[in-house]
């Protein structure tokens, strides 16, 4: 089996090491800098949150123990090397909602992939839903993992000796450099044949010991142990521990997901150091965020009081044993004998749901929850409780729960206290047992909820550090060469944010060469392509996965129009696209004026519906005519236009009450509309007039409806042209998320070429990218996010 891998022997340690560097980059969401200061590590991680700048830590990568998270690397220098990387998954995710380690190989080996290496996942058969439209790979041009899914299995179901003869036929034709299991995928009787193999721990079989243990420990005193308990702990648990610290050093290196964990392999496993690294998981910052009015509308749902003195607590996950419901259920059973004003949320489903109804109108059990219903919960409590009895692993609730600005409350295990609760201030710790998790929560519930939200805010700056941090890409749309007649039109090529290089993205509709432009905003990772007589696509550049839209009623009358629409001096509406945040449904809207096509309402609104696959109308539209330019912009669950009155108005669509409402004046009236522009930076409502050499930017304040002047600008000649105003894109600082971002990404609007950076302290200007034409560019975060 061993001559059959042929393996690159002699650059295997260089390949691996490469390889492991390059993990860090796009496993680890937010990185900070670690200080080189005489603190602990989780000291260190709470000391990043104060204003004084130290020296950055250097040194060998591979001996350092701390979590790599800790590390700021850059991302626009290409890799040393470019790699062959062999990847072993259990599952690929093919569906709307993929699991946790689903969503960490995807994240992960699509980044490395985009970076220029060639990685080939070996998985199990994937799950091809009659929905999935997928824009297949191109052979010259490979920016996404080439995936082999072996067959003679249902979907999702691994076999490991099926995936084994796919990676052998694949490496006859050119070995690989490195190769990465994830945990077990890969068992250690083909494991030993690979040299240059590095194996990812969700959980070893040490933290399992453990984990029965605690299990046992809150046994009744007249409850009688399980009967299968000593068989287990005797005849599988030990023996495997001790299999494993046997085997575990024939693996070239072990990427541990919790500090504890990676002192486990280094100290009772005694692994070498060199070998051991710390990479913590993370999550999506862009799907867990605070919002008031998802808070307010959970609590309405479920009847829970809103106010100073009611604190919800909430919980999420299996509702099983090792979870630590038994806990949960008893401490929360006995808080309420005491505290009236104290309600429990349960999302998850399983044996312990009946039991938690017997505690009457104090708890709620919610069920499993989707990722959109899960935002509303964490947003709708005052704190997290994870009384969990698993010491294994890391558990992403706790880090959603933070980064949604919710304190925690979780069992005083090695993982959770060295990596997540690092320090007091984040929340509450508490022994596996009864006694302990109610003396806790009677402390929490004692400082009542504005304290509780104070600590939530620390959380999520942590969080937000520690387990975030993707900048967003760029899409550009329908690039072409602006110098020549009738061109061959691209449809999309990315761009990631301080990278030089593009990619471009293959689409079935390129070879019809039509020019389709994007609305303005992205949401959740996918973008809305629309052409005024073509049918348009929903698209989620990151899984190529897209859906197309078929014509609506507008659409149609421009087709039976033709060149007499343009000679009835009617006006080019644009296409908006948002998303209902409360139902979490995904909508693209076209509203346009309607007196002009002989109807006497001022505007006609059309809605698409993904569940039905049609257009329809929504009654009634708009009050005011709407300015066909600017294009709408999608922001909090909610599109906006101007109006076209003489005192121009802001106009929100309310994605999901669908209705219409003047929320104020525009800081500006009896304007050029080719002079101003509308847009969502930095998720704040911004829009700003051109008047040269400046130009004003101005944000929204929901409070008390007015607009806060942001900033003005210089412009320059050398990259704008002076016809339209500049469209601003993102502001970014590149480092710590505390600071105030400085720098504003911008581009020309009439035949760009470029992309601009703007420094708002040094008033300086840079070129971030050019290239003949940068299309029609649209900021997105990667995602997972299909619409079935």
């Amino acid at each position: 089996m061993a001559s059959q891998t042929k393996l690159k022997k002699p650059n295997s340690h260089f390949s691996l090491c490469t390889f492991l560097f390059f993990t860090v980059l796009f496993t680890i969401p937010a990185l900070f800098l670690l200080r080189t200061s005489s603190c602990s590590s989780s000291t260190a991680a709470v000391s990043s949150s104060s204003d004084t700048d130290q020296p950055p830590w250097s040194g060998d990568l591979q001996t350092a123990q701390f979590a790599w998270n800790r590390l700021d690397f850059s991302l626009t220098n290409p890799p040393p090397k470019t790699l062959k990387l062999a990847v072993f998954s259990r599952k690929w995710p093919t569906g709307p909602n993929p699991g946790g380690m689903e969503r960490h190989a995807f994240t992960l080996y699509t980044a490395l992939a985009r970076r220029g290496h060639r990685v080939h996942v070996f998985t199990s058969p994937l799950d091809q839903s009659p929905e999935t439209n997928k824009i297949p790979p191109v052979s010259d041009q490979i920016i996404y993992p080439i995936i082999h899914s072996h067959g003679d299995a249902e979907p999702g179901k691994w076999r490991y000796n099926k995936a084994w003869e796919l990676y052998q036929e694949e490496n006859k034709k050119e070995p690989f450099d490195a190769v990465h299991s994830e945990s077990v995928a890969l068992p250690h009787w083909i494991a030993r044949e690979v040299p240059n193999l590095a194996v990812s721990w969700h959980g070893i079989a040490l933290e399992s010991l453990q984990s029965s243990i605690y299990q046992d420990l809150i046994r009744k005193p007249d409850e009688p142990r399980s009967q299968g308990f000593n068989a287990s702990l005797y005849g599988a648990v030990l023996p495997k521990i001790l299999d494993e610290i046997r085997f575990f050093h024939n693996y070239a290196h072990h990427i541990a997901i919790s500090d504890s964990c990676g002192e486990m392999l280094r100290d009772v496993y005694q692994i070498p150091e060199k070998r051991v690294h710390v990479i913590l998981n993370g999550v999506d910052e862009n799907g867990f965020t605070s919002d008031k009015k998802l808070r307010t509308l959970f609590r309405s749902k479920l009847g829970l009081p809103e106010n100073s003195s009611t604190i919800v607590l909430g919980a999420a996950g299996r509702l099983v044993k090792d979870k630590g419901h038994p806990l949960l259920f008893e401490a929360f059973a006995k808080l309420i004998q005491t505290y009236s004003n104290v309600y429990l949320v349960v999302a998850g489903s399983g044996p312990w749901e009946q039991r938690y109804k017997e505690l009457g109108e104090k708890v709620s059990i919610l069920g499993s929850l989707n990722p959109n219903e899960l935002k509303g919960f964490y947003n709708g409590i005052d704190l997290f409780v994870n009384p969990t009895l698993r010491p294994q692993g890391l558990d992403l609730t706790l880090m959603e729960a933070m980064l949604s600005g919710k304190p925690v409350m979780a069992s005083r295990y090695a993982s959770i206290k060295r990596s997540i609760v690092v320090n007091d201030e984040f929340g509450f710790m508490f022994a596996p047992n009864v006694e302990a998790l109610t003396a806790v929560m009677e402390v929490a519930v004692a400082e009542g909820a504005e304290r509780l939200a104070e600590r939530g805010r620390k959380c999520k700056e942590y969080a937000a550090e520690m387990f975030t941090a993707r900048d967003p890409d760029v899409l550009m749309v329908s690039v072409f060469p602006h110098h020549v007649i009738n061109p061959t039109i691209e449809s999309l090529r990315t761009l990631q944010l301080g990278s030089s290089s593009t990619f471009k993205i293959p689409t079935p509709w390129e070879k019809d060469n039509v020019l389709y432009l994007v609305s303005h905003s992205s949401c959740d990772g996918l973008v809305c392509l629309y052409n005024h007589d073509k049918s348009g696509y929903v698209v989620n550049p990151t899984t190529r996965w897209y859906r197309p839209l078929p014509l609506c009623d507008y659409q149609k009358l421009m087709i039976d129009l033709r060149d007499g629409y343009y000679k009835l001096k009617r006006k080019f509406f644009m296409l908006g696209f948002g998303k209902d945040k409360f139902r979490g449904t995904y909508k693209p809207v076209w509203l346009y004026n309607s007196a002009e096509i002989g109807l006497k309402n001022a505007t006609t609104c059309e809605v698409f519906d993904f569940s039905t696959n049609a257009w329809r109308y929504v009654t009634p539209a708009a009050p005011y005519r709407i300015a066909a330019y600017p294009a709408p912009v999608y922001l909090d669950g909610s599109l906006y236009w101007f109006t076209e009155c003489k005192e121009t108005k802001v106009l929100p669509f309310n994605l999901h009450t669908e209705t219409f409402q003047v929320v104020c004046k525009a800081p500006f009236a009896n304007v050029d509309p080719y002079k101003i522009v509308f847009y969502n930076l930095d998720n704040r409502l911004c829009v700003s007039e051109m008047k040269w050499p400046n130009q004003v930017i101005w944000s929204f304040n929901s409070g008390n409806k007015t607009w806060d002047k942001l900033f003005s600008i210089v412009l320059d000649l050398n990259f704008v042209t002076g016809i339209c105003a500049v469209l601003p894109l993102a502001l970014f600082d590149g480092k710590k998320k505390k600071k105030k971002k400085k720098k504003l990404m911008f581009c020309g609007r009439v035949l760009s070429q470029t992309l601009n950076t703007h420094d708002l302290e040094t008033k300086s200007y840079d070129v971030t990218f050019t290239a003949e034409s940068i299309g029609f560019p649209v900021l997105y975060f990667q995602s997972l996010i299909s619409i079935p």
